[in-house]
């Protein structure tokens, strides 16, 4: 009891450091069910959408971005963006920001003001083909199961 006790005491100061900005991780994480995971890399053509993940402290300024991603791009990665399901089926897992966006908005560049005003909280995905599991890639298969 006094041990669980001492854990949940360090975890209270860890947070309140986290807090209080004189802790910070070294590389931002998204906790998927209990299991912290960085974004590898950044697909979007939007500046804006790189600033808001940098200020909401999903990325870091030293994650790579590119425009257009190749299955060699995404293979094993956990990455931030919007992808067809051809290509996001070779990451490991992809996160999201939803955008409420306006008609008048869609297919626009969009500025970091856009981004604040039409954001929805991050949702990531775990994204494999009918051939995975009939293939018997196991892996796959637990990792849909186990939400990441």
């Amino acid at each position: 009891m006094a041990s669980q006790f001492k854990k949940i005491l360090a975890l209270k100061n860890l947070i309140n450091l986290i807090i209080a900005g004189i802790f910070k991780f070294s590389e931002p994480l998204i906790n998927l069910k209990g299991k912290m995971t960085k974004i590898d890399l950044i697909v979007t053509r939007h500046p804006g959408l790189v600033e808001y993940l940098i200020e909401e402290g999903i990325v870091n300024s030293s994650t790579p971005v590119v425009t257009h991603a190749s299955v060699e791009d995404l293979k094993g990665k956990h990455i931030v963006g919007v992808l067809p399901n051809h290509l996001s089926c070779h990451t490991t897992c992809m996160t999201e920001i939803p955008l409420d966006l306006p008609v008048e908005l869609r297919g626009k560049k969009l500025t970091v003001e856009d981004v604040r005003k039409y954001a929805r909280p991050a949702v990531t995905y775990v994204i494999r083909t009918v051939a995975d599991f009939e293939n018997g890639h196991r892996e796959s298969l637990e990792m849909g199961r186990q939400g990441y």
